[in-house]
């Protein structure tokens, strides 16, 4: 048992390395001290740390040691002014993915890059039973997830867009999807806000918890997801192949003490 868990373990984190930091532009893992500033921990050009108003708070959980508190009525994240050509530019290709554990029953926004023309990944209350639903306001586009993610359980959700496909991840596996076509933001001056729908007026405040949120400048595939999900919340996972090889290595080394 122990060495399947090691073996589980060195596999996930080599699958991220295979990732590679170059395609993360954004991480927020909530394991710094309290405080009102959190890191961006991406490594990806310039951080893009996260200011907490209005009383958000990081929180220890039993399961996730600190996470991100939020009230839902006026507590949100938000970084500085988002400029053309920056990291969070990432236009017609993205992945953003994170943990979240509520019973809220309203309409409710996890992440957004803006409002309008960007995309936004949100829990739905309305006419979709508490789904977890991906937006791409560019092309128009929405999908919803078939299980409910409101049961005081932590949940990991992830969205992907390429311009042609909008999918949404519930728990590392792909639930639904839909076609368009389109870049996925249009607004290049709006913050990336944690908790909250963006501009012009800040709305749909989350309520519950929140960790290790994530953005790519690429699309990730399933097996991806569930790698960065299975790795430790305080990794943040090195480029290079090192570790890919290092995991592939410790398997066949089970492998054969397993046939021995």
């Amino acid at each position: 048992m122990l060495a399947k868990q090691v073996f589980s373990s060195l596999v996930a984190v080599g699958l991220c390395a295979s990732i590679g930091n170059a395609a993360m532009v954004l991480r927020y893992e909530f394991e710094a001290a309290p405080g009102n500033i959190v890191a961006d921990i991406s490594g990806s050009g310039t951080a893009k740390d996260l200011t907490l108003n209005n009383g958000a708070s990081i929180v220890t959980d039993v399961e996730r040691g600190n996470v991100l508190s939020l009230d839902g009525v006026n507590d949100y994240g938000s970084t500085a002014a988002c400029t053309a050509g920056d990291k969070l530019d990432t236009q017609n290709s993205i992945t953003m993915m994170g943990w979240i554990n509520t019973t809220t029953t309203s309409r409710d926004t996890i992440a957004s890059r803006s409002f309008g023309p960007g995309p936004f990944m949100e829990l739905n209350t309305t006419g979709y039973a508490n789904k977890a639903t991906a937006h791409v306001g560019g092309p128009g586009l929405e999908t919803y997830s078939t299980t409910s993610v409101n049961d005081e359980s932590w949940h990991h959700l992830a969205m992907t867009y390429d311009a042609s496909t909008l999918r949404i991840f519930v728990d590392g596996f792909e639930e639904t999807s839909a076609p368009g076509s389109g870049r996925t933001d249009a607004s290049q001056t709006l913050p990336f806000l944690v908790g909250a729908l963006g501009q012009p007026t800040i709305s749909r405040y989350f309520g519950g918890l929140i960790d290790d949120l994530r953005v790519y400048n690429t699309v990730l595939d399933e097996n991806e997801i569930q790698a960065a999900m299975a790795a430790e919340p305080n990794v943040v996972p090195e480029p290079g192949s090192a570790l890919l090889w290092f995991g592939i290595l410790a398997f066949t080394f089970f492998i054969r003490r397993r046939r021995a």
